[in-house]
C-alpha cells in the first residue's frame, strides 16, 4: 500500500515511524518547507550559527508514548560493538575496552609486568577488571593511561537511542523578581488560596463529565477569588511558562487535566541539545534507512476526492503543480494551514469546525547571547520573569546542553539566553506598546529592557562581571515577520482554550482513504504538547493497520491515577446516593 503524510512535523513523522515497522506499507512525506520537524524543529541561523527555536521546549513526566518512541530510534554511531570485542580475547589476539574506547593489546601482552594476567581483561571492559581484581591504581598511574592510549583502535558502539539525548536530570524553575528576592523565595498562599484551588481543581479532576468544565474560562475565576500572590504564581507562573497555556483562553478544564497529570509524574526534562540535533534529523535519517521517502519544499494546494475517496493530491513543487496519487493519504498539518486547504478544495462541511478551532497563541521565541558567562548557579534551570509585562520565560542553554555543542559566532558566546513571551499582547516598558506592535529591532530592545528591570537577573550580571556591553547578539525567531506595522507569524501556534475543544476533529474522516493526525486531534491526553502530537500519530496509524488486518501498534492511554479513580467513585457516589434521597423525600 502505498501512504502519502502531509506535513513533516511530530505527529507526520511519528506515522511513518509507525507504518515502517510494516514492510508492506510504502510511505512518502511531502513536506512544504526545507526542513523537517514543523514547529518543533531547531536551525541555526548563519553566518552566526547561533542554534533558535520556536521556543524551548520541556519534556513532561508523562509524555509516555514521546519518550517510548524516542527509545526505538538508535543512535547512529561508529565504531565496534561489545560483541565484536568480546571476540578478541586471547594472547594473539587480545582486545580490550576502557570508558567507551577500544584497545588492542596484542603486541603488549608479551611485555606486560604482571605476565599473563593482563588476559583477564581479553575482550572484556579493563576498568571492572581492574575494579574486581583490586588494581584500580592503574586509573590513577600517568604512565599507564599514556601506554593504553597508544594502543587505542576506536570506540565502542554504544546501544545508545534518542531517549538518551535528554538531560534527565531534574529540571527546576525559579521566579525572578523586579525587586531584590531570593531566588528560592516562593510566593506565599493564604489560607483560603489553599481552600479554594483545593476545591476547584479537585471538583473537575474528581468528575467523570469534564467537558463542561473545558467551556469554562479560568483566569476571571482566579482573578476573583485568588490573593495577589496567588493568582501571581497560578496565572502567570505555572499556566504560559509552565503549562504553555494562553492566560487569557485558558479553561478550568485542561488546567485541571494537566494538573492531574503533573501530580503523579516525575521531573521535567529538556534535550541536551537544540532539538533537530538530538531528535528530528537523526529520527529522518532513521526513517530513511527503513525507506521512507521525503520531498521537501512542496506544498499541498488542493485535494481532489470524489464520492467520499481522496483521488489525488495537487501539489506545487519547483513553481509547478504536480499530481500524487496513494492508496491512503494521512494529512498532519497545522490545523489552520489545513482549513485553507479545506476550503480551497471545496469542502467546506469539513472546514467549518476548523473555523471555531482558530484560536490562536501567538507566544514569540528569542535568544539574546552573551560574550562573558553569566553564572545563574542553578544548572537544568528553568526563569521566569514574573513581573515582566510579557511574562517572559527563559533558560540558559549551556547550563543545559552538552559540553560539546556550539553556541556560536566563531565560539565567542559563553551565555546563550532562550526565552519566550508569553503574553505578548500586554503593553512593555520600553515602548509602551504590545510585542505585536514593534518592529522586530524595536523588540528585541524591549526584550532586553525587561531583563535589565528585574533585579534578581541583574544580580547574576554583577556577581557574574557581565555588563549590557557583552550582550553581542539577539534574535527573534525567524517565524515572525514585519507587515503594516505589526509582527506575523509564518506558523500560528494552536493551543486548547475554552472556546475549542469540542471541535477537536477525530483522526478519521467521512472519507474512506483519508486520515488527519496531528495535537490539535482528540487524543486521551487531550492537551496540545508533543505528547498528544505523538499518541494522535499512533491513533491514525492504527486505523491504517486496522484497515488492512495489521497488528496495531501499543498506545499509552491517559487515565487518571488509580488513586484518583478511587476517590472519583466514592466522590460521584455521593452526589448519586443524595440525588436518589432527595428523589425519594420528594416523590
Amino acid at each position: 500500500m502505498k501512504d502519502i503524510i502531509i506535513g513533516s512535523g511530530i505527529s507526520g513523522l511519528t506515522v511513518a515511524h509507525q507504518l515502517s515497522k510494516n514492510k508492506n506499507f510504502e510511505i512518502e512525506i511531502y513536506e512544504k518547507d526545507n526542513l523537517p520537524g514543523g514547529m518543533a524543529k531547531s536551525i541555526r541561523i548563519k553566518p552566526n550559527n547561533v542554534p533558535t527555536e520556536h521556543s524551548w521546549r520541556g519534556y513532561a513526566p508523562f509524555y509516555y508514548n514521546l519518550f517510548k518512541l524516542l527509545k526505538e530510534i538508535p543512535l547512529q554511531s561508529e565504531g565496534y560493538t561489545i560483541e565484536e570485542i568480546e571476540k578478541h580475547n586471547n594472547e594473539d589476539d587480545m582486545w580490550t575496552h576502557y570508558k567507551g574506547n577500544v584497545y588492542d593489546l596484542t603486541k603488549f601482552v608479551k611485555n606486560h609486568p604482571g605476565g599473563n594476567v593482563i588476559l583477564r581483561a581479553a575482550g572484556k571492559d579493563l576498568g571492572k577488571v581492574w575494579e574486581e581484581y583490586n588494581v584500580g591504581w592503574h586509573e590513577m598511574n600517568e604512565n599507564v593511561m599514556k601506554l593504553l592510549e597508544n594502543y587505542k583502535i576506536g570506540k565502542v558502539k554504544n546501544n545508545a537511542t534518542l531517549y538518551d539525548n535528554l538531560n534527565h536530570n531534574k529540571i527546576d524553575f525559579k521566579l525572578l523578581f523586579n525587586k531584590m528576592h531570593d531566588i528560592n523565595h516562593k510566593l506565599d498562599f493564604n489560607f483560603y488560596d489553599h481552600i479554594y484551588l483545593f476545591l476547584l481543581f479537585g471538583k473537575v479532576i474528581l468528575s467523570y463529565k469534564k467537558e463542561e468544565f473545558f467551556k469554562v474560562r479560568l483566569d476571571p475565576l482566579l482573578k476573583k477569588n485568588l490573593s495577589k500572590n496567588a493568582y501571581h504564581f497560578v496565572a502567570d507562573y505555572l499556566a504560559g511558562p509552565g503549562f504553555g497555556f494562553d492566560k487569557n483562553s485558558m479553561s478550568l478544564g485542561h488546567y485541571a487535566y494537566f494538573m492531574e497529570f503533573v501530580l503523579f509524574a516525575g521531573n521535567w526534562k529538556v534535550m541536551k541539545m537544540p532539538t533537530s540535533e538530538g531528535w528530528i534529523d537523526p529520527w529522518v535519517q532513521y526513517l530513511k534507512m527503513k525507506n521512507v521517502k521525503f520531498h521537501f519544499n512542496s506544498e499541498l494546494k488542493s485535494i481532489n476526492y470524489k464520492n467520499k475517496k481522496i483521488t489525488g493530491l495537487d501539489i506545487l513543487i519547483n513553481k509547478n503543480i504536480k499530481k500524487i496519487y496513494a492508496d491512503d493519504y494521512v494529512f498532519a498539518l497545522n490545523p489552520f494551514n489545513f482549513h485553507d486547504i479545506l476550503k480551497e478544495s471545496n469542502l467546506m462541511k469539513m472546514a467549518k469546525p476548523y473555523e471555531s478551532l482558530n484560536i490562536v497563541n501567538n507566544q514569540i521565541s528569542f535568544r539574546l547571547a552573551f560574550n562573558k558567562k553569566i553564572n545563574f548557579n542553578n544548572k537544568n534551570t528553568g526563569f521566569v520573569l514574573v513581573d515582566s509585562p510579557y511574562n517572559i520565560t527563559f533558560y540558559a542553554q549551556e547550563d543545559n546542553w552538552d559540553d560539546d555543542i556550539k553556541l556560536d559566532i566563531n565560539g565567542k558566546i559563553k551565555t546563550l539566553i532562550s526565552g519566550t513571551i508569553i503574553q505578548p499582547y500586554n503593553n512593555g516598558i520600553l515602548f509602551k506598546k504590545s510585542a505585536l506592535s514593534l518592529s522586530l529591532d524595536e523588540l528585541k530592545k524591549e526584550i532586553f529592557a525587561q531583563f535589565l528591570a528585574c533585579e534578581n537577573f541583574t544580580n547574576f550580571m554583577k556577581k557574574s562581571n557581565v555588563k549590557k556591553s557583552n550582550l553581542i547578539f539577539s534574535e527573534i525567531y525567524n517565524d515572525w515577520y514585519e507587515q503594516d506595522g505589526m509582527l506575523k507569524t509564518k506558523n500560528k501556534k494552536w493551543v486548547n482554550n475554552f472556546l475549542n475543544e469540542e471541535y477537536r476533529p477525530t483522526q478519521k474522516t467521512d472519507f474512506k482513504n483519508m486520515y488527519i493526525s496531528g495535537s490539535h486531534c482528540r487524543t486521551s491526553i487531550k492537551i496540545w504538547s508533543m505528547e498528544s502530537a505523538v499518541e494522535s500519530g499512533i491513533i491514525t496509524s492504527n486505523l491504517l493497520l486496522d484497515k488492512y488486518k495489521y497488528e496495531n501498534i501499543k498506545i499509552h492511554v491517559h487515565k487518571s491515577h488509580l488513586f484518583i479513580q478511587i476517590l472519583k467513585f466514592f466522590y460521584n457516589f455521593y452526589y448519586i446516593f443524595i440525588i436518589i434521597i432527595i428523589t425519594f423525600i420528594f416523590s
